[in-house]
């Protein structure tokens, strides 16, 4: 004798739950934003550690050299977005990006930094 089933009225119907899962499936959510920080300006450096970056001698050497943001951002390896906020004082480049803006512009480390003590006197 042959049950007749019921015809499956939804998509769900067709696709049961893996077998061994037991437990229903819930959506990961996001974590929330954290608040940002205030922005800091301190007469055109922003702080990094113990140091302050010298956003006037960064644009003044990438203008003496004749670069565009864009130019200088695609030999770092930055979007030009990532180069307007660093000359506006908005974000500082780190450490490591320091280093390659050096190079790039061929101009020592320590000009583009100011020690903390050397600029509160």
């Amino acid at each position: 004798m042959r049950y007749l089933l019921p015809q499956p009225s939804s998509a769900a119907a067709h696709f049961p739950p893996r077998a061994g899962c037991g437990r229903k499936t819930t959506r990961v959510r996001a974590r929330p934003r954290l608040a940002r920080r205030p922005r800091a300006y301190s007469r055109g450096c922003k702080q990094l550690g113990e140091y302050l970056f010298n956003r006037h001698v960064f644009a003044a050497r990438r203008l003496t050299l004749g670069l565009s943001v864009e130019e200088l951002a695609n030999d770092l390896g930055v979007v030009a977005s990532t180069v307007y906020r660093w000359e506006s004082g908005e974000t500082a480049p780190s450490t490591r990006t320091l280093v390659r803006i050096s190079r790039s512009l061929h101009i020592p480390l320590l000009h583009l930094v100011k020690d903390d003590a050397a600029s509160a006197a």
